[in-house]
């Protein structure tokens, strides 16, 4: 009974809810929408500047999460097809969403049936992704224009050059070498890479600069006025492009007029013309794209099996966590081969993406 008279006299609690009412009851209607205009006012003055960038971003993501990722690369026969199906793998098994991926492949038009088989082969196991192929059967015509008769000097080496014109119809490529893998799911530097701005991104190398990879005392490039040969160089094994761009800006007319002009000064000079033709596909890159390239998140740099220490990388899981994109560039670095370099771990990791599907064809 006590506690019960003390309740009966005990005034009332008025929570937060029910004071905001009653106050919000007393003002007329003309103090309620000034008090309401004043506050959309606070509230604009605070997101106004930064309204653009909001609605851009939100734009942004909401495509690029959603759209396909069009992916490029050569279709390479003999031991480089290891490499080939290795690197499919890994991007098929880091992919959270695997039916954003599309990738087009470049083929030699004496592998035309091989490439025919090897698709559709792809598109009955993973029919959520999109495989088709580009024979690039204007290449007879178009080896003449470029320097050197090594074995860079070849279709599958030079062919993401003419990306632009290879595959019309797509405005965004991420163009990888084959004797790569990517332990990342590649969405995400789809996602990252914005080139609205830019014909290209690619992580740079910034232990070379570009006089590293060409004359500079060659005539053609000392009249080149914007060239700046100190400038460090980006990779070519990993690129994101934005092929309108590269259209707009005619960029394979650009590329193929520098290699004439190598060509035209390795024919009148005998130490080898203004390109070191065994970096061909980067060195005419890095010069049509000076000034005009984004880099990437370093975390996108490709490592070899020279960049991987043993002592800190001794398990494939610790390399797979660590390092987003293994590239086998060299003779020596190639985990399928017998005499490779490559650590332990490397080769390790690589046969597991290797046997994680295996392919009639």
């Amino acid at each position: 009974q006590m506690f019960g008279q003390a309740r009966r006299h005990a005034k009332p609690r008025v929570g937060f809810t029910k004071g905001f009412q009653s106050y919000w009851h007393n003002f007329s209607s003309l103090q309620k929408f000034l008090l309401l205009l004043i506050l959309c006012i606070l509230i604009w003055k605070i997101i106004s500047p930064h309204f653009h960038q909001l609605v851009t971003t939100f734009t942004r993501y909401r495509s690029l999460s959603s759209g396909p990722i069009h992916v490029v690369m050569c279709y390479d026969v003999g031991e480089y097809n290891f490499g080939l199906k290795a690197l499919i793998n890994s991007i098929l098994s880091n992919m959270e969403d695997p039916k954003r991926l599309a990738v087009h492949f470049i083929a030699n038009p004496d592998h035309h049936k091989l490439i025919e088989e090897f698709v559709e082969e792809l598109r009955e196991r993973y029919p959520s992704s999109f495989f088709d192929f580009r024979v690039f059967t204007e290449w007879p015509s178009k080896e003449k224009i470029f320097p050197g008769t090594n074995r860079f000097k070849n279709l599958l080496n030079l062919s993401r050059l003419y990306v632009s014109l290879l595959f019309p119809k797509v405005d965004k490529i991420v163009s990888l070498d084959t004797d790569m893998i990517i332990n990342e799911d590649i969405a995400a530097l789809w996602d990252e890479a914005n080139v609205e701005e830019k014909p290209i991104a690619a992580a740079y190398d910034r232990r070379s600069r570009l006089r590293d990879y060409v004359d500079g005392t060659a005539v053609e490039l000392r009249n080149k006025k914007d060239l700046n040969l100190d400038a460090p160089v980006f990779t070519c094994g990993l690129f994101v492009a934005n092929l309108s761009a590269w259209r707009e800006l005619s960029i394979v007319e650009e590329v193929e007029k520098l290699a004439l002009e190598a060509a035209s000064y390795t024919s009148s000079n005998s130490s080898g013309g203004y390109i070191n033709n065994r970096t061909l596909k980067k060195s005419l890159m890095n010069l049509a794209f000076q000034g005009r390239s984004k880099e990437l998140d370093s975390g996108w740099m490709p490592v070899g099996c020279d960049g991987v220490d043993p002592k800190n990388f001794w398990r494939a899981q610790q390399l797979h966590a660590m390092v987003r994109v293994l590239h086998f560039a060299g003779f020596d670095g190639k985990p399928w081969t017998e005499h490779s370099s490559c650590p332990k771990a490397v080769k390790s990791l690589w046969y597991h993406y290797y046997y994680w599907a295996t392919y009639l064809h």
